[in-house]
């Protein structure tokens, strides 16, 4: 998975944790259905990812405090 990708995927985290449809520890669901062409290894990846690398994510890309 390229880097744009990811931050395709980072960016819906975010707006699927705004939104309160989930616990985001749920979210790989959510992310299945919105990235089909992405593998089940690919989305717990990434959504873990973002968890463990929240703050960093969130600054780079616009989602801080």
């Amino acid at each position: 998975m390229c880097d744009v990708q990811k931050d395709e995927v980072y960016e819906y985290l975010f707006l699927l944790q705004e939104s309160g449809v989930t616990n985001m520890f749920g979210s790989g669901t959510y992310v299945q259905e919105e990235f089909p062409e992405l593998s089940r290894g690919e989305v717990r990846t990434v959504v873990t990812d973002w968890m463990s690398n929240y703050s960093e994510i969130a600054e780079r890309l616009g989602y801080g405090e």
